[in-house]
């Protein structure tokens, strides 16, 4: 069994512990108002936050501007980035092919 070990002679010792637990606990009550705050805003704010050190209401307003950012880059690429359009065959065109087709039975 592990016995707990009592140090009565030093009052340095004892002063110190009482003042760290005086310490650990004031910390433990700072940080649970804040936990509480936190808890309603959402997980990417927080991550933004927490990344570039801005307010909620900027880091709420980065994430919009990268949304819209995003959404604009989508459209561009989907509606304007076929540069390649396929080109009409002319009968003349035809022709060639159809000559050059090797028949498949001589394969």
């Amino acid at each position: 069994m592990e016995e707990e070990i009592k140090i009565d002679n030093n009052l340095e010792i004892n002063q110190a512990l009482k003042e760290f637990e005086h310490e650990a606990s004031l910390e433990q009550a700072k940080k649970a108002p804040e936990d509480k705050k936190n808890s309603n805003i959402p997980k990417m704010v927080q991550f933004i936050m927490k990344l570039s050190g801005l307010p909620q209401k900027q880091a709420e307003y980065t994430l919009l501007f990268f949304a819209i950012i995003a959404i604009g880059v989508s459209i561009y690429l989907f509606f304007f980035s076929s540069g390649n359009k396929p080109k009409m065959l002319t009968p003349e065109m035809i022709k060639q092919i159809n000559e050059y087709k090797v028949p498949l039975d001589s394969i």
